[in-house]
């Protein structure tokens, strides 16, 4: 039988030797001082030329505004090179392939293109390739929720891989990157609330319907921070109550001109006033043969018209102001 001392050593040897062919195969692996001067440089100069194309970032930016909720904004996707080497192709057919994509939600991950591919054959340290979209753009919520993403693969024939010139990409976890709507969203500012407010000189006597009734014309402006359909509801609160007949809105903002008959009976010499309330109240709901219904009112002007005035039981000819905002 061997002895046990002479097998422990023989083991201990075959380990040194399979350590040694292990760091002769990997050179990386021995210590910097057991290396020549010249592998140093090796490895250290492969270290130095790693270059590092990246899913940089996502810019946007306002290109023009229709209104307060609509405009035309631009997209622009930038890789750039983060290395400190050169990514170059190596063959004819080897790349990198980039695109912009969008996405609703996360139904497709990796979103349907919105732009034709873009090839990139090199890119020089800190070089920058730059894709745009520009598109037409509403704020609400379902484009809030909508994804833009910039991504990029290499491509080409797998020969590339074996080419003596060829540079792998040092980092691929940031090849992709992405932004969401609610960025684009914010471009346009925070959404103003609605709004009713008076044009100058608003409150015009235009003339006598009939003995005992005062016509007055109220100019209005409006905002609103949708499109949906609303009314102005004009009501008088004193000296006698009375909700009258309401004006139809359409669009994000306008005028409205309203004339109301004031019921001037007991109120020709007065001196009260009488007391005017517009509501502006968006459409809630609205079904064939039933109506429609509208919400609680969202914005409120409120005004008061000398009784006095309006109702003096002479005729008036053309138009006399009677109280200005």
């Amino acid at each position: 039988m061997l002895n046990a001392k002479y097998i422990f050593t023989f083991l201990i040897g075959m380990s040194a030797v399979l350590q040694h062919s292990s760091a002769l195969s990997d050179p990386q692996q021995l210590p910097v001082q057991q290396l020549s001067k010249q592998t140093q440089h090796q490895i250290k100069t492969e270290k130095a030329s790693c270059a590092d194309p990246a899913a940089y970032k996502i810019n946007v930016e306002l290109v023009s505004k229709r209104n307060e909720h609509q405009g035309r904004v631009r997209i622009t996707g930038i890789i750039k090179n983060l290395g400190p080497g050169v990514w170059r192709s190596v063959n004819y057919n080897h790349a990198l392939r980039a695109v912009l994509a969008s996405s609703q939600g996360y139904s497709s991950p990796n979103g349907n293109a919105v732009t034709s591919p873009k090839t990139i054959k090199g890119m020089s340290v800190a070089y920058e390739e730059k894709i745009v979209y520009e598109t037409n753009w509403s704020v609400n919520q379902s484009n809030a929720n909508k994804r833009y993403i910039l991504r990029f693969h290499e491509i080409g024939s797998a020969s590339y891989q074996n080419h003596p010139d060829y540079s792998p990409d040092c980092n691929i976890n940031n090849n992709v990157t992405e932004i969401k709507g609610s960025k684009i969203n914010a471009l346009f500012g925070s959404a103003k609330p609605d709004q009713i407010k008076p044009k100058e000189n608003w409150i015009k006597l235009t003339s006598k319907k009939m003995l005992g009734w005062g016509k007055v014309q109220f100019n209005l402006r409006y905002k609103k921070k949708t499109n949906k359909h609303a009314k102005i509801f004009p009501s008088i609160t004193h000296p006698y109550s009375e909700t009258l007949a309401a004006q139809s809105i359409n669009g994000y903002n306008g005028a409205s001109s309203l004339t109301l008959n004031l019921n001037c009976t007991n109120y020709q010499n007065s001196k009260e006033s009488a007391y005017i309330t517009f509501e502006l109240r968006p459409l809630l709901l609205s079904l064939p043969g039933h109506g429609s219904t509208y919400m609680a009112s969202v914005a409120t002007v409120k005004t008061k018209v000398p009784l006095n005035t309006a109702c003096k039981p002479a005729l008036v000819t053309g138009q006399q102001s009677l109280m200005k905002r």
